[in-house]
């Protein structure tokens, strides 16, 4: 789920010296990606918990200075 979410991240650039950070995942279209890829309804809460372990891990690792 987190490769097939891959493009759905919201990034933030200030406008006044280019620099760029990653804000999290755009939660709807998670839930969309889910319904298409075929999980199961009873199971997305679980799946969107454990995608939410990877999305913590990734910020942290990509917006380090």
């Amino acid at each position: 789920m987190f490769v097939a979410c891959r493009t759905q991240w919201r990034v933030i650039t200030n406008a006044m010296t280019g620099q760029r950070w990653f804000d999290g995942l755009h939660y709807p279209a998670v839930e969309t990606v889910m319904r298409l890829q075929g999980v199961a309804a009873r199971r997305r809460g679980e799946v969107f918990a454990q995608l939410q372990v990877l999305e913590d891990e990734f910020l942290r690792i990509a917006n380090a200075d």
